[in-house]
């Protein structure tokens, strides 16, 4: 048995994120022989303070500057630069486990008898731009774009998504309770239709993704269009996954309430707000991400999952890698 160790922590962001690079983690323990302890709480704000050559890197944009590759968490880079998991409540709480098995696979405290490390970003690869000898990032320097995004639309992407769904498989287990409420949803909304359309309308702070056009409403509502009338033999179904009301309301409008459903979650009223919910202060944050985990679980298991550039709507990808996924910001182009 391995006596290398690694503690991955998450980071002060949104759910899927902190899950991504969790998942990233657990695939470099396998592949390194490590151990893995999943131990969501503090994590850096800043995950490159402190690195040696990220600096240099990050202004010629050339990675191979970078002399600390696997960039674990340390005492001098965690300093000033921690802040508690957002879906935490109380400040020691392990929020991995609040809807996950836990994977613990060694006594933390025996393990600082050993060689232990610490993590909470992507570690899979190498310092370069190459695809082929990464697992979920584009790059492990500036941790910028999945890689499920940069294979989209290359026949690549369905040996990804399986590779990645093996992972998932191999170690995560989502609470039975948030699998029963799912399971339950999804087949008291869905039991007279037998086409699925999935659609994650994600506004706020993420309506918009650097470089693509900003989208509407309207360009959600334009495609689930192509698909219904792509199968116009079918009864349908649309799920909506969304931050907001008012998506929810302006699809229903359009295709009828009778054609779509939508989780009881906790939601801001305008698309075009400017605060994600995970960030607003009166909010319940263990139940938020459980709404979360749950309304992902729910996309994923659609036959159509229609979204942008989120890690929300990755997630669903990868869970169900047998779906037919459009990722809408990219088919709108670019701002020029």
């Amino acid at each position: 048995m391995s006596n290398k160790y690694l503690i991955i922590d998450s980071r002060p962001y949104g759910l899927f994120s902190i899950f991504l690079h969790t998942i990233d983690c657990l695939k470099w323990c396998e592949e390194n022989d490590y151990l893995p302890y999943v131990r969501w709480n503090n994590g850096r704000i800043n995950i490159n303070l402190g690195r040696e050559g990220a600096e240099e890197a990050s202004f010629r944009g050339n990675p191979a500057f970078v002399k600390d590759k696997n960039n674990f968490s340390t005492d001098l880079k965690r300093n000033n630069n921690t802040k508690m998991c957002l879906y935490a409540i109380e400040e020691n709480d392990n929020v991995w486990d609040y809807y996950f098995e836990s994977i613990k696979h060694f006594d933390i405290q025996k393990s600082k008898e050993s060689e232990y490390k610490i993590n909470d970003i992507f570690m899979c690869g190498e310092l370069d731009f190459e695809l082929d000898n990464k697992f979920l990032i584009r790059n492990i320097h500036s941790y910028d774009s999945l890689k499920l995004w940069n294979i989209s639309d290359t026949n690549k992407q369905k040996i990804h998504r399986q590779q990645v769904n093996e992972t998932i498989n191999k170690f995560v287990k989502v609470k039975l309770e948030i699998l029963k409420k799912v399971e339950t949803f999804f087949f008291n909304k869905t039991q007279d239709s037998e086409l699925f359309i999935g659609v994650h309308v994600r506004g706020t702070d993420k309506k918009t993704e650097y470089p693509f056009k900003q989208l509407t409403i309207e360009h959600y509502i334009n495609k689930i269009n192509q698909i219904v009338e792509d199968n116009k033999t079918k009864k349908y179904k649309i799920y909506i996954a969304s931050d907001n009301n008012e998506a929810i309301i302006k699809i229903a409008n359009h295709f009828g309430k009778q054609n779509i459903f939508a989780y009881p979650s906790s939601r801001v009223n305008d698309f075009y707000g400017s605060i994600p919910i995970c960030l607003l202060d009166n909010i319940d944050r263990k139940k938020h991400g459980e709404e979360t985990l749950i309304e992902m679980l729910l996309l994923s298991k659609c036959d159509y999952i229609i979204g942008t550039d989120s890690n929300f709507t990755a997630a669903a990808c990868y869970f169900n890698p047998e779906s037919k996924f459009f990722f809408l910001n990219r088919d709108s182009g670019n701002n020029s």
